[in-house]
């Protein structure tokens, strides 16, 4: 293969983490069945499939050995984790490995190949950009005025990875700053990283209170369950705060200017045509 360029077909696989939660993974076979429906699709893509880390069908070792028995097509691979943690530089990365061992470092991708396989795994997409883009996207949705406001982002959290989630949602809310510059931000956690209790969110909402209002409380999760419907509900009057606080119990998906995002992103990152060494 030196020196030759590969054929312009090419399909995009996105693998995400998986939930237990049946709604989590319908947002994200939402989204991808989305991206699938994209006309032009970006960088000489043809098709969009879609695979998870755990929890859910079909995980990425199926998703690649299906691909390559059934498919002559080079894949893209596209990690997609809209939360904090490693999955995407160490998990993925390693089970590609098993099935082509064979790689070589390039500008924001790495490349993998062997006799008669060839596929590229891009970098993870700016995570902050997304989920500040996202956040902008539903507060421009809501028609509030945003001046003299408070914004307190909810997060998972994962005890495991906080270091990685305070960067994060620190990243995230310089992001904020700068889009609402007169609005008083902040962010709390509600899900693994504080066992689901609704006090640390309680407790900063009641912070929050004496330096803005109204406030509104907006999710950086994948799609609505137990923290949109219980836990930030039962922080809300656990702060004594019912009647002042906006929390419309939306989620990240769905969300058309993300898929934008996600396309863009392909289009600026990945090569036309494959050119491999």
């Amino acid at each position: 293969m030196n020196g030759k360029i590969q054929p312009a077909g090419r399909v995009l696989l996105v693998i995400a983490h998986g939930s237990q939660a049946a709604e989590w993974n319908q947002a994200v076979v939402e989204f991808c069945s989305h991206l699938r429906g994209a006309r032009p699709l970006p960088a000489g893509l043809e098709d969009v499939k879609w695979c998870f880390l755990e929890h859910e069908a079909p995980d990425i070792l199926t998703a690649l050995h299906d691909h390559f028995s059934h498919d002559g097509r080079d894949l893209v691979v596209l990690p997609l984790f809209l939360s904090a943690g490693r999955h995407a530089t160490l998990d993925i990365p390693k089970a590609i490995a098993e099935v082509i061992p064979g790689s070589s470092r390039l500008p924001g991708m790495t490349l993998h190949t062997d006799a008669t396989r060839r596929l590229l795994l891009l970098d993870p997409p700016p995570l902050a950009g997304l989920i500040a883009g996202n956040l902008e996207h539903r507060i421009r949705r809501m028609h509030i005025k945003m001046e003299g406001a408070g914004l307190m982002v909810v997060y998972y959290g994962s005890k495991h990875f906080m270091a990685d989630w305070e960067q994060l949602a620190g990243e995230v809310q310089v992001l904020l700053e700068q889009r609402f510059p007169r609005t008083v931000t902040g962010y709390a956690y509600a899900g693994f990283a504080v066992d689901f209790s609704p006090v640390p969110l309680a407790e900063s909402l009641k912070a929050m209170r004496e330096k803005a209002r109204p406030l509104v409380v907006l999710s950086a999760l994948v799609a609505v369950g137990v923290i949109q419907r219980q836990i930030i509900p039962a922080a809300i009057r656990l702060a004594a705060l019912e009647g002042q606080v906006i929390h419309p119990g939306d989620a990240m998906l769905p969300d058309p200017e993300m898929e934008n995002q996600v396309l863009e992103y392909i289009a600026h990152t990945v090569p036309r045509p494959f050119l491999f060494p």
